[in-house]
């Protein structure tokens, strides 16, 4: 398991502070289009629903690569959190958050779609 959270390690932290900065950058525009009172009111509103979904994206995002970091400490990394199987390493390196093994993954899924 310590291998396999080494290797996605890396890749969590430089994610992670990539979405801290863009997470900044839309919340800055959030503020300026705040204080822009000659926008158009419908513009405006349509503007900040935009930078607020992004937000919200990368909020998201930020959150799952911190709990992947706390499960890597942890030494739960790469262990599905639903039935205690490892989480094959190929799933880890297309999505290094990810929680559940692809079984679980597709269970959870089917049960959601419903």
């Amino acid at each position: 398991m310590f291998n396999m959270a080494e290797k996605n390690k890396t890749a969590l932290e430089i994610r992670l502070k990539e979405l801290e900065a863009e997470l900044d950058k839309v919340a800055n525009s959030l503020k300026s289009e705040k204080r822009k009172e000659l926008i158009d009111k419908a513009a405006k509103s349509e503007s900040a629903l935009i930078y607020g979904m992004e937000y919200e994206r990368k909020s998201k995002e930020i959150h799952a690569i911190k709990n992947s970091m706390k499960r890597i400490k942890d030494g739960t990394y790469g262990i599905c959190i639903q039935c205690g199987k490892t989480i094959d390493q190929k799933r880890l390196d297309i999505k290094p958050t990810a929680k559940f093994c692809i079984t679980c993954r597709k269970k959870n899924d089917k049960e959601s779609s419903k």
